[in-house]
């Protein structure tokens, strides 16, 4: 399903979970000794690890916004300091972070991240999730983008990615039969199937230039109001502080 056309919290609910299980049933496809052994590549990530890692990572940073917009605050997107232009060195923030953790730890920790998305849209109305500008916090968003970004379309590029370490991996010296490299394949393609998201449409939904520039010229009005607020409440508690008239 392309990701302009999800447009109900049911659909949303199914593409997270459905994209959530087949990235876990990849995992489990392989042999054991190949989940936990790195790849020759002069790429950040390296492993599988890696890869789980960067979902955990962007989800947590998701809950992040999510928790502190329905305080009616204003979060920092995509985080304090950085913009969308230099998301890699978010990511990479991430990957130094989860460099001492082991695969099935980081497994344990996506599901938990998995499951809060997954309440938090649960406990939400479609206007909730799909009224741009319902809160304040998703900016010129609805709030059902970031969910969409965070707790389904990345599910799909990591499946994407998990098919090029499995490819090579067959040429490491961890040997990897080929019914299991088949049997990857066969269900990478089951979940495109199933998401009816062919590869496609998978670049489609990568944000292009002009999409990264509305998102950081957003972030940027955002921090502008954050910055009115709290000149706001500045002015107030110096009032507050002011000497008062007998």
């Amino acid at each position: 399903m392309k990701i302009n056309k999800i447009k109900t919290k049911e659909e949303l609910l199914k593409n997270a979970n459905e994209s959530y299980k087949a990235f876990l049933r990849i995992i489990n496809s392989l042999p054991p000794e190949s989940r936990y052994h790195d790849i020759n590549t002069n790429k950040r990530d390296k492993n599988i690890r890696d890869l789980c890692a960067q979902i955990v990572g962007w989800q947590n940073y998701l809950m992040g916004w999510y928790e502190e917009g329905m305080k009616d605050r204003l979060p920092d997107i995509p985080a304090k300091g950085y913009t969308w232009k230099i998301a890699d060195a978010l990511e990479m923030k991430i990957w130094q972070r989860f460099q001492k953790t082991s695969l099935d730890d980081c497994l344990i920790l996506l599901e938990e991240t998995h499951e809060q998305a997954i309440k938090a849209i649960e406990k939400s109305t479609e206007q909730e999730l799909f009224e741009k500008k319902y809160h304040r916090w998703t900016l010129n968003k609805t709030m059902a983008y970031y969910f969409i970004q965070f707790a389904y379309i990345i599910y799909v590029k990591k499946i994407n990615a998990i098919s090029k370490v499995i490819k090579k991996l067959k040429l490491s010296t961890i040997e990897v039969e080929d019914e299991v490299i088949d049997k990857e394949k066969d269900n990478l393609k089951e979940i495109n199937t199933e998401l009816s998201h062919s590869k496609e449409t998978i670049e489609v939904a990568e944000p292009t230039i002009d999409e990264e520039a509305a998102l950081e010229s957003e972030t940027n009005e955002g921090q502008d109001e954050i910055n009115i607020v709290n000149q706001e409440k500045e002015e107030e508690e110096s009032l507050d502080d002011a000497p008062k008239e007998v």
